[in-house]
């Protein structure tokens, strides 16, 4: 700040010829920065208390699934969520209809969003992508396939922090033997598609629900 005041060639940029910061743009950065720090401060503060994130006001109004509350979904495709075995997280999904090409993704980030999206895609027959750290077992029969995900709790340590507390899952069905129409289904209601892998732009935050324990 000071450094500007005395040389005012300090943060001209030549080739936009204009400045690129200057004395009154370094206070009030350094001011934001001091809000950053405080309402840091007070979140460490809460969680060594036991206390948790707080809630933002997407957060809040976002579409949430209890886990462990049973069966959800529509008339094509229904599915759950259970916490199993020291803490395991399952995810069963039962998909109606004769189709031919059928599968669907679920992608998950963890309660702040600090570690690499999880995705995983899932064929009718089988077939599975980006599970290496899940196990995927499939069903299928002539008018409908099921398949269980099993997310171990060693994937993110035992970190409730670190669990899978943002869900999407997407499902697209075509070529039905009977002629029943193409179709879409997602949850959280969607009308784009979940990309995986690499694609982060269309897995982002606010295309998914909230995976919460309880009711609270």
């Amino acid at each position: 700040d000071q450094l500007c005041r005395s040389d005012s060639r300090l943060g001209f940029h030549s080739e936009a010829e204009a400045h690129q910061y200057c004395s009154s743009r370094l206070q009030w950065r350094v001011s934001g920065l001091r809000k950053v720090l405080d309402a840091l401060c007070a979140l460490r503060d809460t969680l060594a208390s036991g206390g948790r994130y707080p809630l933002s006001e997407f957060e809040k109004s976002a579409e949430r699934y209890v886990i462990g509350s049973g069966e959800t979904g529509d008339a094509s495709t229904r599915w759950r969520m259970d916490v199993e075995d020291g803490g395991d997280l399952v995810l069963r999904v039962r998909c109606l209809g004769d189709y031919a090409s059928d599968a669907f993704v679920v992608a998950s980030f963890d309660l702040t969003g600090t570690r690499f999206p999880w995705q995983i895609r899932v064929w009718r027959g089988g077939k599975s992508e980006f599970s290496d750290l899940s196990r995927v077992t499939t069903e299928s029969g002539q008018d409908s396939w099921t398949a269980t995900v099993r997310f171990p709790a060693s994937i993110w340590n035992n970190d409730d922090c670190l669990r899978p507390a943002w869900f999407v899952l997407y499902r697209d069905a075509s070529g039905s033997a009977s002629g029943k129409p193409s179709f879409r289904y997602s949850w959280p209601l969607s009308g784009g598609n979940v990309r995986p892998r690499l694609n982060l732009g269309a897995v982002q935050g606010n295309c998914c629900g909230r995976l919460v324990c309880n009711e609270k």
